[in-house]
């Protein structure tokens, strides 16, 4: 990683990197493949835990491994693309895919870039760049590892990235022409940040309300889409729920309850301002209304108050 700063030697030492890695992975499977194998074969240290232990090194002045770590949690998330099927369609990954080394290595690449964010704090703008980049960009392949990435940066640290605000409103702007799955997980990813910043919901707003009166089905659709998840999420006070009443958005930062008596009164005025722009849906296509009647019931569930209003 070291040697990874020189230009002439970045791409030889990426590539060994990454055959290593992938060769670790097949080898562990082939070896948990074989009883003969496990009792012939000593054990051996995880990659996994070497280049993590690595990682958690680097915060005592190795600043020279940093960037090459960026590079290399990329670089093996790029590497994994799930295969589509006849058509065109992208296959997200399933419980037998999970297994494969591939797979092991994206989630490791994935982990890289989590515990480097977490450590590293000028790199933290860069690593949020480039996922986001990435989910924008590759929106029409299997991009799930790129958003529950994006998921769990936003959820270790909320209010550092919401100085950071610019850079997720740049990416709103891009919703109309995402595909319907690929903005209800950017969505669900950034709930945490929406919670706590009311110039980017408002952002958020405006973009969904211009989907709404989009000349494209998808992006109406996914406008729909975007209110129900928000509706879902900003509860009133009283709405029963099986998840606990109060949800924490950052670790050791703050936790914010969003049944407190103020933020029931502003969850309630943010809804029913959605719910406002939800009836001009109602005459719109059937595609569109199938999704809010379809998506009303679980908001009903999760937030039972908005019965009343």
């Amino acid at each position: 990683l070291s040697m990874a700063r020189i230009h002439r030697f970045q791409e030889q030492v990426f590539d060994f990197l990454k055959t290593s890695v992938m060769k670790s992975f097949k080898d562990l499977q082939f070896i948990q493949g074989s009883k003969f194998l496990q009792d012939l074969a000593p054990q051996h240290d995880s990659v996994s835990a070497t280049v993590l232990e690595v990682v958690a090194n680097s915060v005592f002045g190795w600043d020279h491994v940093t960037q090459g770590l960026v590079d290399l949690g990329f670089i093996l998330l790029d590497s994994y693309s799930p295969k589509k099927i006849f058509g065109g369609k992208a296959v997200e990954m399933t419980s037998s895919l999970s297994k494969t080394p591939a797979h092991k290595a994206c989630n490791l690449g994935a982990s890289i870039l989590l515990e480097t964010f977490k450590v590293h704090e000028p790199i933290r703008r860069e690593i949020l760049e480039q996922v986001l980049n990435r989910v924008i960009a590759n929106a029409g392949s299997p991009i799930s590892h790129f958003i529950d990435l994006l998921s769990n940066l936003i959820s270790c640290a909320p209010l550092v990235l919401q100085n950071a605000s610019s850079k997720i409103t740049e990416a709103f702007d891009q919703l109309s022409f995402l595909p319907l799955t690929t903005v209800q997980g950017l969505l669900k990813a950034v709930q945490p940040l929406l919670k706590i910043s009311m110039s980017m919901r408002d952002s958020l707003i405006l973009v969904l309300r211009k989907s709404m009166f989009s000349g494209q089905l998808d992006a109406r659709k996914s406008a729909v889409a975007g209110f129900l998840l928000l509706l879902k999420n900003f509860k009133i006070l009283g709405s029963l729920t099986s998840s606990s009443c109060s949800q924490a958005i950052g670790a050791s930062q703050v936790q914010v309850d969003v049944h407190s008596q103020y933020n029931s009164v502003a969850n309630e005025a943010f809804c029913l301002e959605i719910l406002g722009s939800l009836r001009r849906c109602l005459s719109q296509q059937a595609d569109v209304r199938l999704i809010l009647y379809e998506g009303f019931y679980d908001v009903l569930r999760r937030n039972s108050q908005l019965s009343n209003s």
